[in-house]
């Protein structure tokens, strides 16, 4: 009789172990399928934050207000005309872009390099905005005296080859103009707005293929609580890499002066290095905090 007490006690117990696993089981299973304010409940729900039409529409204008058409024009092309001003601002952007080219342009027809001039009065065309009245005579003045320039600098070497080298040279140049007077991208952007040569600064002279070269370079602090800025910050490299500190006569300029800048501010002045002459060089800035470089130059005939 005691061994059918224990047989049934055994069941019993194995009844209710299998009842109270089948229990937890169930809840374990409910709060998998149950969802919560942190899980999506289908795969729709889950997008990729999208920039608002005000929030696109405040960066243009700040791109606007610091004349950095490129990117004023991509934020206003990702809104709809009818938003706000934007159909305005778009006009005002074209007008703008195409008179920068064509002041660009301009600029380096002075200089001689009527091949990258006409080049630059094309992009001013292409952008899209009003233009002087004398741009389409600028252009077919232009047209021939670029294809002569190109073609004496093909003469002395296979013309292919030639040609190619002295098209990607210009492009190069063109990159560099075009990139030069945005500021970089980060918590702290550098900009450039003129370069020139010169063969004396102050009482210093250079001579051979030496030259001072006289940089106008604006900072703009970002996103950083402060950043302290002086001309110590910056560096010249040609492009072999032969790199120098801001020269003396830096001193004797409208210089970049030292300054502690804090968030949304800027500031700008000249600097000026001694190295040998290129066609263009790398700007480095470097700070405790953050470090930014730029291709800078003048363009031929400088």
């Amino acid at each position: 009789m005691p061994n059918v007490w224990i047989r049934s006690a055994a069941w019993v117990l194995v009844a209710v172990v299998v009842a109270v696993a089948w229990y937890l089981f169930s809840l374990s299973e409910g709060s998998r399928q149950q969802p919560t304010s942190e899980q999506p409940t289908s795969a729709t729900q889950v997008a990729p934050a999208v920039t608002s039409p005000e929030a696109r529409y405040d960066a243009a204008r700040a791109a606007i207000a610091d004349e950095n058409w490129a990117e004023a024009r991509a934020h206003l092309d990702a809104l709809p005309s009818n938003y706000r001003d934007v159909a305005s601002l778009k006009v005002q952007v074209r007008n703008a872009e195409s008179r920068y080219w064509y002041n660009e342009a301009m600029k380096v027809k002075a200089k001689k390099d009527y091949s990258l001039a006409f080049q630059l009065l094309k992009q001013a065309k292409e952008a899209g905005g009003n233009l002087p009245a004398d741009a389409e005579r600028e252009m077919r003045f232009l047209r021939p005296l670029a294809a002569q320039q190109e073609a004496r600098e093909a003469k002395s070497a296979p013309a292919e080859r030639k040609r190619a080298e002295a098209q990607a040279r210009r492009e190069e140049t063109n990159a560099i103009l075009r990139e030069m007077h945005y500021y970089t991208s980060g918590r702290v952007g550098i900009a450039v707005g003129e370069v020139r040569f010169r063969s004396s600064l102050g009482e210093h002279n250079t001579s051979g293929n030496w030259t001072f070269v006289l940089v106008s370079v604006s900072v703009r602090n970002s996103e950083l609580a402060s950043e302290h800025v002086n001309p110590n910050n910056f560096t010249l490299s040609t492009p072999d890499g032969y790199t120098v500190s801001h020269d003396t006569g830096t001193y004797s300029l409208n210089y970049l002066g030292a300054v502690n800048l804090q968030r949304g501010q800027s500031t700008s002045g000249w600097i000026a290095f001694a190295l040998p002459k290129a066609n263009w060089y790398t700007l480095n800035y470097q700070s405790f905090n953050v470090s930014a470089s730029k291709k800078i130059t003048l363009g031929k005939g400088h």
